[in-house]
C-alpha cells in the first residue's frame, strides 16, 4: 500500500513538472516556446529571439522575435509553485511596437515593447481613459517596459492617437504601427 501511495506521489510530481517544462531560469525557453508555436507539428521550428520580460503575479511576458521574418511579439510564461514555467500564450506580427493592457492581483499594468533601432527612443507619452501616463524607454535595441494604469480601465489596448514617442533631447519621434494578427 505505501509503495503504490509513494509511486502514485512521483508520477504526480513527474506529470507536474512535465506541465511545466520551462526551467525556473527560463534558460530552454525559446525552445518551449518553438514547441507552443509548432503545437505538434513536424515543420521546421522557427526562429525565436527572446528580448526584455516583465513579471506580473504569476505571469512573465517576454518580448521575442519569431520565424523568418522575425515577427515582433510576445509570450507569457505562467510560473508554477515550483518556479517552474509553461508557455500560457503567444502573440505576434508585423510592426515594430507592441502593447496590451494586463491584470494581475486586482491592478491593471500597461506592457508597451518594440525595437528602438538606433536607440532613439527614451519616453513614451499616453492618454488612456482621460489620464496621461509617461514611461521611460530603456536605451537598448529592443525593449519591454510596465507602466500601472487606472484599475478602472476597460481597454485592452492603446489608442494609438495618444501614444508619443520622444527622444533624449524631448523632440518627438515617428514611428510606425500594427497591431499582432497571429498568435494563441
Amino acid at each position: 500500500m505505501l509503495g503504490g501511495l509513494v509511486a502514485l506521489c512521483v508520477c504526480a510530481a513527474w506529470l507536474y513538472q512535465s506541465a511545466y517544462p520551462i526551467a525556473p531560469d527560463r534558460s530552454n525557453a525559446a525552445e518551449c516556446i518553438q514547441d507552443f508555436y509548432l503545437h505538434g507539428s513536424t515543420a521546421e521550428p522557427p526562429v525565436v529571439k527572446l528580448y526584455d520580460a516583465v513579471t506580473l503575479g504569476d505571469r512573465t511576458y517576454v518580448l521575442l522575435e519569431l520565424g523568418e521574418n522575425l515577427d515582433l511579439g510576445r509570450a507569457i510564461l505562467e510560473r508554477s509553485l515550483t518556479g517552474r514555467y509553461r508557455v500560457a500564450g503567444l502573440g505576434y506580427g508585423g510592426g515594430s511596437f507592441r502593447d496590451e493592457i494586463v491584470e494581475t492581483d486586482g491592478r491593471k499594468y500597461l506592457l508597451l515593447g518594440g525595437r528602438n533601432t538606433g536607440e532613439q527612443i527614451t519616453c513614451a507619452t499616453f492618454t488612456l481613459d482621460g489620464t496621461a501616463y509617461q514611461t521611460e524607454i530603456p536605451r537598448q535595441s529592443r525593449f519591454l517596459v510596465c507602466t500601472e494604469v487606472d484599475s478602472r480601465t476597460e481597454a485592452s489596448h492603446l489608442d494609438l492617437e495618444t501614444l508619443t514617442w520622444y527622444n533624449a533631447q524631448g523632440k518627438e519621434v515617428a514611428v510606425d504601427y500594427i497591431r499582432p494578427i497571429s498568435g494563441r
